[in-house]
């Protein structure tokens, strides 16, 4: 399991750390995990939200 920063997964999807903060207060975008006070995202979780929400 790779797990990605906040930081690190807005470079992978090509958006702003706010953006995430915005999606997770609205329980919108990838799952996320929250451990030790910190927010984690796991890469597959991330491709597997891409793909599902991919522009036809």
């Amino acid at each position: 399991m790779d797990l990605y920063s906040t930081k690190q997964a807005a470079i992978l999807l090509k958006c702003s750390p706010r953006t995430l903060q915005r999606w997770r207060q609205y329980h919108q975008g990838p799952p996320y995990i929250y451990q030790g006070g910190r927010v984690f995202y796991d890469k597959t979780e991330i491709e597997r939200w891409q793909y599902q929400n991919r522009a036809l």
